[in-house]
């Protein structure tokens, strides 16, 4: 596992752990990569990967920091607006080139 540290946003650290595995000379033998964070961002955090690394597999691993089942989203206040707030970033970060929607080639769950 190699970590990144110096990102302040889900698209740096896309292109600094790219930017990683190239100087360590594993970039060409990475053909799938697993996002680990939030239920809430997830589709987000595919998105960005989509923008910056088209070419691999990308599966997620989200992570429920809540006391309700995913699917029970709505009934969580919290939960609910962190839900609604990620929802709104899409279409602006779209706009703003920094997402791609996603490749059902290059990611499976879709």
């Amino acid at each position: 596992m190699i970590l990144e540290t110096r990102a302040t946003n889900t698209g740096e650290n896309v292109a600094f752990s790219i930017e990683r595995l190239k100087e360590l000379g594993l970039f060409e033998a990475i053909s799938s990569v697993i996002a680990v964070g939030s239920v809430s961002a997830s589709r987000r955090y595919l998105m960005t990967l989509e923008r910056h690394w088209p070419e691999v597999i990308k599966m997620i691993a989200p992570a429920n920091k809540y006391p309700v089942d995913v699917a029970d989203w709505p009934a969580h206040p919290e939960f609910a607006a962190e839900v609604l707030e990620e929802w709104g970033k899409v279409q602006p970060y779209l706009e703003a080139g920094y997402l791609r929607e996603l490749n059902p080639s290059t990611c499976p769950l879709l």
